[in-house]
């Protein structure tokens, strides 16, 4: 038996890699040495549902095309449309459905053991999110289970990110993910990219012992000593936790080990399990204790009651002997502080004096947390621990496996009654460690917490707590201590206790002037301690909420000269978890659109990589956010250097926090992670910098104050694109989103003006971009002050790698209002790009595009009846589809030419907007659709504003339920309007209808004439229904061609400035999707001649068909997987009986371009030049 083949015998789905291929790891939950599971693999790693009703499950799925009503925009891990996941099926019920996604059976797992998953949560149906929509739970082979996770539960259509700390658990065991509902839409819940973290037991090392400051396991690997008896089996055999007869430990499951229950509150303690809790709801209780991590495991609890009585409760330790700071009596200890029900937990001394020695405030998240603390005390003491309950809807604040070292003695003194536990004023003058990230929400029961040491009466709403001991509320005394509660009857008696004296109230009661980044006090007390060091005590707003081995510290340096440097760093702490320090302001703003955070950061060392930095915000509302910043590796060696950075806040409508990560590779003296000068500035929600242009911007010098939206998924960026403004190829600064990030997450990105006051019509002029085979799209909207949005104007699909003039009118608006550009993100492969915004007063001018999206485009009607801007989805009347979008959303101008509403004879005209006359020939082009038989005459006109109109275009047909291409060329000096008129003929339910009106500065093209592309696409046209395609065929010339892999020249001029289109090949995952080219109707012919050339490189990569498309029916006339390294021309003759369309449906290639030039058709006319069809 080979070496291998031993180590393979090991145990599987441990975290330890036996074989070197890892394949006893494999389908665990996770696969492989990163012990992930994305979902991408049919295998699913392992997951199976296992729910009880087929009518809701869990099932492995895509977002697939077009973009779904619910469920995410796209995957986490690939972050496209193909990209797979795990989500509930929809369910509608008179009784809650339970979904149950349960993993392989894992064989254990080290106390670090964390799983990370990306988590979507989206009321779509606003049927309303249930508390136990989503949960996670552990199952046992020894029937030990509990719950480990319980997301917040917000609707978001975003990926939001989650932490389930399994913890250690000593055998086999499953995880399960639970979602229970009523009524959902499918995708409303989903899950993806799973990591499983510091999951593996220690393992042997391989040198012969471990190093100092280590204890060796029995089953080979190393523990720190710190871990040596601190209530958790960090070697997985028992090792660490031997030897401990010195200790006085308490894991609560047969008693209370002499641990006083107690309280002078009337808030009680109790020793109780999870099983006593609830086993149905998931929200109450900790799910599981620290000892067992199950459910069938004690531990000591509090939370809300029933019925309100105190916000505090207090427990004891027996009494103790004096300490010494070479012999320190060291507690460690494990808490829960789950929900918002946990307003904090603080340990106290009673000796002489009662004073706080350890506080962590709000609540830590769902998991165990280790904690350490060292007392040093000259008298007789005893150890308190008092929680601050919130009135909220959930949590509690639960304490268990508390171990005492050795040098912590009980005493043999017999002290008798030394608290009067009925007086009620036991020590209660601590209700008040709490930290600055705790607040009350309005309305809601105000506790009495605020200062270490105190007891004060009431605390407004929304008041921030410091952890220096300061509090922002005004109008506060302390109550009176009954110090006779601390006196025994005996010979020998507790000491008088002393109590410290109240802070300096701050000017203002309301909670939400405090921190709001504008001083109210006259010393600026209110803005004193929110984190920003331009306050003397600035830095001790910072609070660590850090829940592994390291953690934030502030550090006061004296200088050379005396002076004081103020920074915070990372520091070691005695948390099991190898997470990352965090440290929070208290709950600041609103914010306004200006705010930006400026800090110097330090990561020195002699390791190249010292660790990691970010900065996330923490919204009030919507929970943490994704990173807005982050920086790994290495500043410098020498800790006196500092980097300078300067982050965007942005405007923010709720209150929120800002937070530093870090975490360090190694700590030792000679690295460092460390902040200072931290600044807020420009944040108060009312600066608006100033700005004479409002919002016309042509994005050179500055943003004119346009700003990101902070509630959207991205953001826009500047970038040196081929810009309009200095034209001539020239790269400049314009406004970008590029969909191929592969860093992009979520459907939105929003740029938005400051407010505007207009009781006038304003047109919004701008150019923008679609580029790309599949870009999304990008609309402008106006958002009133009220939150409601209106929609007025949209774009989507390929438009070419060139610029487009956008015209968007706005209506004078009654309030004030913000104008928004949004990229939607619905596809992954373009770039969206705004340029030379102009806001001016005023109708718009008719604009050389009209798709009729959001508005009418300036477009009057008259005669009889009126001509009706609708969809189908709206009316169910009309073309079932728009041309622009090809969706039953999309707007189209409709008449109803039925005899019941236009009689015989009568006239309906729509009218453009004036347009100014040019010298040279234009041309207009135009879609439109007839519906029922009979449907009248539709004519086109040209009236210029003085004279005769002329006619450019006519039809009496009835031409079936498609969308049909008319244009005309133009030609005049003076300004003129279009007109669209339609003549009733007694026809009854029909309709005609127009779409997508677009004038071109050149003639019309001839049939007959090749399309070169150097004018457009000639009246072919991309399909944008996701029925026939994903992609489009996008056109583009290597001059101006930065990103994508082209042909080295086009076919017609030969160099790089001339047209083509063309499918490239992309990092992103859409090989093998296709593309449909279509050209207009054609008549029936016995011979007309179809002329292309192709360049298609590669060889079994790409794919070009081409189709005759008639009556729905696809008949091909070519397939083509190689061309040649060089174009190549192709005749085709088409002969068709019926009316049709030529198709070039394109597959793209994983590795090389696909590309068409010089198309065109002789119609009647076959490849020989012989005239077939008769004219």
């Amino acid at each position: 038996v080979t070496e291998q083949s031993r180590a393979c015998a090991g145990p599987t789905c441990d975290f330890v890699c036996d074989c070197t291929d890892c394949s006893d790891e494999q389908d665990c939950g996770y696969q492989g040495r990163d012990f992930v599971c994305d979902f991408e693999d049919a295998g699913m790693c392992g997951w199976t549902d296992k729910s009880s009703d087929e009518g809701y499950v869990w099932e492995r799925r895509q977002r697939g095309n077009p973009l779904p009503s619910s469920g995410p925009s796209s995957d986490y891990t690939i972050g496209t449309s193909t990209g797979w996941f795990m989500a509930v099926t929809a369910v509608m019920a008179d009784s809650p459905h339970t979904a149950v996604l349960m993993s392989p059976v894992i064989n254990q797992s080290a106390p670090t053991c964390r799983l990370r998953l990306r988590y979507f949560t989206w009321d779509s149906g606003y049927t309303g999110l249930e508390n136990s929509s989503l949960w996670g739970s552990v199952w046992r082979s020894d029937g030990q289970n509990a719950v480990v996770w319980r997301p917040e539960l917000l609707s978001v259509r975003a990926w939001k990110e989650a932490t389930i700390f399994l913890g250690r658990i000593p055998g086999p065991f499953q995880i399960q993910l639970h979602s229970q509902r009523k009524e959902g839409r499918s995708g409303d819940i989903a899950i993806d990219h799973l990591e499983f973290l510091d999951c593996a037991l220690p393992v042997p090392s391989g040198s012969a012992e471990c190093g100092e400051g280590y204890l060796e396991c029995k089953r080979g690997g190393c523990v720190e000593d710190r871990a040596v008896c601190d209530g958790t089996d960090d070697c997985g055999d028992g090792t660490d936790e031997q030897n401990c007869g010195q200790y006085i430990t308490c894991d609560f499951e047969d008693d209370l080990c002499g641990w006083d229950l107690r309280s002078a509150s009337a808030l009680k303690w109790t020793r109780t399990l999870q099983a006593n809790i609830s086993t149905s709801d998931p929200l109450r209780g900790p799910g599981r204790d620290h000892s067992t991590n199950s459910a069938s495991g004690h531990f000591l609890y509090v939370t809300k009651p029933d019925v309100w009585t105190s916000d505090w409760a207090n427990f004891q330790s027996p009494r103790l002997e004096p300490t010494n700071s070479t012999h320190p009596c060291r507690m460690v200890m494990y808490t829960h502080q789950f929900g918002g029900v946990s307003g904090g937990l603080s340990v106290l001394v009673a000796e002489t004096e009662i004073y706080p020695v350890w506080e962590r405030g709000g609540t830590l998240g769902d998991l165990w947390v280790k904690a350490e603390i060292e007392f040093v005390v000259n008298s007789t003491f005893q150890i308190l621990f008092v929680a601050a309950i919130r009135d909220q809807a959930y949590g509690g604040i639960a304490v268990d496996d508390i171990t005492l070292s050795p040098e912590c003695r009980l005493t043999n003194v017999n002290f008798v009654n030394t608290v009067d536990f009925n007086s009620g004023t036991l020590l209660v003058a601590v209700k008040c460690i709490m930290l600055p990230t705790y607040t009350v929400p309005s309305g809601s029961k105000a506790p009495s917490q605020v200062l270490m040491g105190c007891l004060y009466k009431t605390l407004p709403p929304e008041v921030p707590l410091f952890s220096s001991g300061k509090t922002r509320a005004e109008d506060m005394s302390i109550e009176a201590v009954d110090h006779t509660a601390f006196q025994g009857d005996s010979a020998e008696s507790m000491p008088k206790p002393s109590f410290p004296k109240p802070p300096k109230h701050p000017c203002t009661p309301e909670a939400s002037k405090i921190c709001d980044f504008q001083s109210d006090c006259k010393d600026g007390e209110d803005e004193a301690q929110c984190g920003d060091f331009s306050f003397e005590q600035g830095g001790t707003g910072w609070t660590d909420m850090s829940i592994g081995s390291q953690s934030w510290q502030l550090n006061l340096e004296h200088n050379a000269d005396n002076s004081t440097e103020t920074f915070l760093y990372v520091t070691d702490a005695p948390g099991q978890q190898l997470t990352e320090a965090q440290t929070r302001t208290p709950l600041l703003g609103p914010s306004g659109p200006s705010c930006t955070l400026q800090f110097s950061y330090s990561l020195t060392g002699s390791n190249p990589h010292i660790g990691e930095l970010s900065v996330t915000v923490v919204d009030s509302v919507l929970g943490t956010l994704p990173r807005l910043w982050e920086f790994s590796g290495r500043t410098g060696q020498d800790m006196a250097s500092w980097v300078k950075e300067e982050i965007y806040i942005g405007a923010r409508d709720h209150r929120f926090q800002l937070e530093f990560r870090a975490r360090a590779q190694e700590l030792d003296p000679g690295s460092r992670i460390a902040v200072k000068d931290v600044f807020y500035v420009n944040c108060h929600p009312q600066y608006i910098p100033s700005t004479s242009e409002g919002p016309s911007c042509n994005f050179e010098t500055d943003l004119c104050g346009w700003y990101q939206d902070q509630t959207d998924n991205y953001d826009w960026s500047i970038e040196n694109e081929s810009d309009h403004t200095i034209g001539s190829g020239m790269r400049w600064r314009s406004l970008v989103v590029d969909m191929w990030s592969t860093t992009l997450r979520g459907l939105s990105g929003r740029f938005l003006s400051h407010r505007q006051t207009s009781l006038t019509e304003h047109c919004l002029l701008f150019f923008y971009k679609l580029y790309g085979p599949q870009i999304g799209a990008l609309s402008v909207k106006v958002l009133h002050s009220d939150g409601s949005e209106q929609l007025l104007w949209t774009r989507m699909g390929a438009h070419g790698n060139f610029w487009h003039e956008g015209h968007c009118p706005v209506p004078s608006q009654l309030t004030p209002y913000q104008l928004v550009f949004e990229a939607v993100r619905s596809g992954f492969d373009g770039r969206v790009a705004i340029d030379d915004v102009a806001f001016v007063e005023g109708s718009c001018s008719l604009p050389t595009m009209c798709s009729f999206e959001g508005h009418k485009c300036g477009y009057s009607s008259s005669g009889t009846t009126a001509w009706v801007h609708q969809n189908w989805d709206t009316t169910r009347t009309g073309p079932k589809t728009d041309h622009s979008l090809e969706t039953n959303m999309g707007y189209y101008m409709l008449a109803h030419s039925g005899v019941e509403v236009l009689p015989q004879g009568s006239l309906m005209t729509l009218s453009s907007p004036v347009r100014s006359g040019v010298a040279h020939t234009e041309c207009v082009r135009f879609w439109y659709h007839t519906g029922g038989n009979n449907p009248g005459t539709l004519t086109v006109y040209m009236k210029p504003v003085k004279g005769d109109k002329t006619k450019l275009f006519t039809s009496s047909l009835s031409q079936g339920e498609v969308w049909r291409l008319g244009m005309s060329n133009i030609s005049g000096n003076g300004d003129w309007q279009l007109q669209f008129e339609v003549e009733g003929a007694g026809g009854k339910g029909t309709y005609i209808a127009i779409d997508d009106v677009i004038f071109s500065s050149h003639s019309c093209p001839s049939p007959e004439k090749v399309c070169d592309l150097e004018r457009g696409l000639c009246g072919w046209s991309n399909t944008q229904s996701h029925l026939l395609d994903h992609l489009d065929w996008e056109l583009s010339s290597l001059l101006f061609e930065t990103h994508y892999n082209t042909p080295p020249y086009d076919q017609t001029l030969g160099n790089e400035r001339g047209h083509f289109l063309f499918l490239p090949n992309t990092p992103r995952d859409t090989a093998g999707q296709n593309a449909w080219l279509l050209s207009p109707h054609l008549p029936p012919t016995k011979g007309t001649c179809l002329r292309f050339w192709v360049y298609q490189p590669v060889v079994e990569d790409s794919k070009l068909v081409v189709w005759r498309l008639s009556e729905g029916a696809k008949h091909e006339l070519l397939s083509l997987n190689y061309a040649g390294q060089n174009w190549r021309s192709f005749h085709i003759n088409i002969t068709s009986e019926q009316e049709y369309q030529i198709v070039f449906e394109g597959f793209k290639g994983a590795k090389g371009v696909l590309a068409l030039d010089d198309f065109g058709y002789t119609v009647g006319v076959n490849c020989n030049g012989v005239q077939t069809d008769q004219t």
